[in-house]
């Protein structure tokens, strides 16, 4: 697995979250869409003008409209409680950065972009969609890559799957979403060496589950 990390800058882990933990994170992400569109519509402070507020955002400047959340604690934990798994598959030091998740509803594009340093290995899985406004029964919602030879290629993801790849010099990106929703959760990491274009551990925050973007 290590090897193929290392060759081709992406290892796929099958079964990376046992169903029952994803079926339970896709509906805390549907409850807490429904919390942070309250707060976006309800709580006017300006000492939450930034567009990572705590309680999440819909517009964080890659994806409209669509509700996604820096730093939760759950999230977090996950990252914490599956660090040495990932170890296994991607590289021996590395450093845990921060968790991110996004709850997509149709029409989203995730825009053609590279990672920044504190992302320098990203890990994307797939906790639970809602394709039940298709009648393609077969559908999916791939991932795209170009690697450094300008080839292209898509992943496919199903529910509890992970895909870690090296978010800073793979460009990737997703079409437009077709179904009616899918949560995705991504868990950022970097190699101790690369701590120098970073802002630290835990991309400058005292401590995982510091949801406030610094």
């Amino acid at each position: 697995m290590k090897n193929k990390y290392n060759k081709d800058g992406y290892v796929i882990i099958r079964n990376f979250l046992d169903k029952k933990i994803c079926n339970y994170l896709y509906e805390y992400s549907k409850n807490d869409v429904i919390r942070g569109s309250w707060y976006e519509h309800n709580v006017k402070n300006s000492e939450f003008d930034d567009i990572l507020k705590p309680w999440g955002s819909f517009n964080d400047g890659q994806v409209s409209n669509h509700f996604s959340k820096y730093g939760d604690l759950t999230f977090d934990t996950i990252l914490s409680y599956k660090f040495n798994d990932i170890q296994k598959h991607t590289d021996k030091d590395i450093i845990a950065m921060y968790s991110y998740y996004r709850f997509y509803t149709t029409g989203a594009t995730l825009e053609k972009h590279t990672d920044r340093s504190a992302a320098e290995i990203t890990g994307t899985i797939t906790l639970g969609n809602d394709f039940s406004n298709l009648k393609n029964k077969k559908y999916f919602w791939p991932i795209c890559f170009r690697n450094k030879k300008n080839k292209t290629f898509s992943i496919k993801l199903n529910i509890g799957d992970a895909l870690f790849y090296k978010g800073d010099l793979l460009e990737h990106w997703r079409d437009t979403f077709l179904g009616k929703n899918q949560s995705q959760v991504f868990l950022h990491l970097t190699k101790r060496d690369n701590l120098k274009n970073t802002k630290g551990p835990y991309d400058g925050r005292p401590f995982l589950g510091y949801n406030f973007h610094l």
